[in-house]
């Protein structure tokens, strides 16, 4: 796995190839062999306040929470701070 840095591309976070410059996609294979595993979320908005205040920054580790009940989407996650009270906008 080559060295990666963060770099803000069009206003999202993307890995970069520190050697060459070109952006490492979430669905490189390579990635999960460095121990890192990434996705989109969707959803942010509607807990907007929470996701500010809680420590989500690149790097952290996050909690994710199976959310068999949602109304939208029956295999729905909720990303919580690793340690920490659940987050909420209530």
């Amino acid at each position: 796995m080559p060295r990666l840095h963060l770099v803000d591309h069009q206003g999202d976070l993307r890995l970069c190839e520190d050697a060459t410059g070109l952006l490492v996609g979430p669905t490189d294979r390579r990635l999960h062999l460095a121990g890192l595993y990434t996705t989109n979320l969707r959803g942010e908005r509607h807990y907007a306040k929470a996701a500010r205040e809680a420590d989500l920054r690149p790097g952290r580790l996050v909690r994710l929470v199976p959310e068999p009940d949602n109304p939208h989407d029956a295999n729905a996650l909720a990303v919580h701070p690793e340690q920490g009270p659940a987050l909420s906008d209530t």
